[in-house]
């Protein structure tokens, strides 16, 4: 996906994926969930698709991830090779909503079936990028 940012130059940048880092407490998920380690989940998602790369392929289903995220997430954009683009984290630890589904800024909501994420948004307004490439 080929967005374009605004710095103090205006440039394109090749965008394919997010990483989500965020923080978990058992009584929002249990241990055993895919990709949770420890107290985190960090998946990484196709942009264009909303597919979570590496979930695991016995784990498929439904699954619902409602995560209150208290600004302790990470947020980072890839390029198609994974490497990260842009700052890490913007708007001060808040969620991306525009980006991510959730609301307020404090809440991750990731509804997913067989791997993908089947509320993900269809298409991002222009601007939902411009937090990782503030200067």
């Amino acid at each position: 996906m080929k967005i374009t940012v605004m710095k103090s130059y205006k440039s394109d940048v090749e965008i394919e994926f997010i990483q989500i880092n965020i923080p978990v407490r058992d009584e929002e998920i249990e241990d055993g969930f895919p990709l949770r380690t420890n107290n985190y989940w960090s998946g990484i998602v196709e942009l264009s698709t909303g597919r979570i790369i590496d979930w695991p392929k016995d784990k498929m289903g439904d699954y619902q991830l409602f995560v209150k995220v208290c600004d302790m997430g990470k947020y980072m954009l890839m390029d198609r090779n994974h490497t990260y683009i842009g700052n890490d984290t913007p708007n001060d630890g808040y969620v991306p909503n525009e980006i991510i589904p959730g609301k307020y800024g404090d809440y991750v909501s990731l509804e997913i079936t067989d791997g993908i994420v089947t509320n993900w948004p269809k298409n991002f307004e222009r601007g939902s990028f411009d937090g990782f490439f503030k200067e």
